[in-house]
């Protein structure tokens, strides 16, 4: 039987740390074999394995980072995978998958704007997450390709962390990154179901 890396989350909920530990047990029953130095996606997040004197361990990248770095401390990303599932149930939707090393197509001006906003045009394809992050106060015309640029998912969430929790929303949605998100759908706020995550969280985000 495959050794499975060691998990340091002390700081992660419970259910995250055990949704990706019997993941990890899935790998391993699957034949699977854990490496140092290899990579492994799960869900949103790119984790890694490393091995030390003790053994096998999972490092998580340190946010804020870019290009990734990592540590062995996995609670945060445990943690964000945990709450990208709780905000797409909080609206009833299904989940649409990306991960952080896709890109987004990005209006160029993006860092000397303030009023950012995510849309997702389309699913995943190839390294395309399917995201657009732009600015309702860019001076530039997002029509033109010459005003637009790549950038990763990772990237994005490093200058926004509050970007994280939302990137596995389906096609057609609008998210606006008020100092409340608004979750929007055809130009009008979107309700979360009642006692959701996204409504406790945000009880403002919705009202008119």
């Amino acid at each position: 039987m495959a050794l499975i890396p060691n998990i340091t989350a002390p700081n992660a909920a419970p259910a995250a740390l055990e949704g990706f530990a019997a993941f990890l047990q899935s790998k391993v029953e699957e034949g699977g074999e854990f490496k140092p130095g290899e990579s492994i996606q799960f869900a949103w997040m790119w984790l890694q394995v490393e091995g030390d004197d003790a053994g096998l361990y999972v490092a998580a990248p340190t946010f804020g980072k870019m290009p990734m770095e990592f540590a062995a401390d996995c609670s945060v990303a445990l943690n964000l995978v945990l709450q990208q599932g709780f905000v797409t149930s909080s609206f009833g939707l299904p989940m649409e998958m990306c991960h952080a090393a896709q890109s987004a197509i990005v209006i160029k001006d993006l860092q000397s704007s303030e009023r950012w906003f995510m849309n997702r045009t389309d699913g995943e394809e190839n390294h395309a997450s399917g995201w657009y992050i732009g600015a309702e106060d860019s001076q530039l015309d997002p029509n033109d390709p010459a005003n637009l640029e790549l950038r990763s998912l990772w990237e994005l969430f490093c200058l926004r962390p509050e970007m994280g929790e939302f990137f596995l929303l389906p096609p057609g949605l609008i998210v606006a990154l008020e100092d409340t998100p608004k979750v929007l759908k055809d130009g009008e706020p979107l309700a979360p179901l009642e006692d959701s995550y996204f409504a406790q969280k945000f009880p403002d985000s919705f009202a008119n």
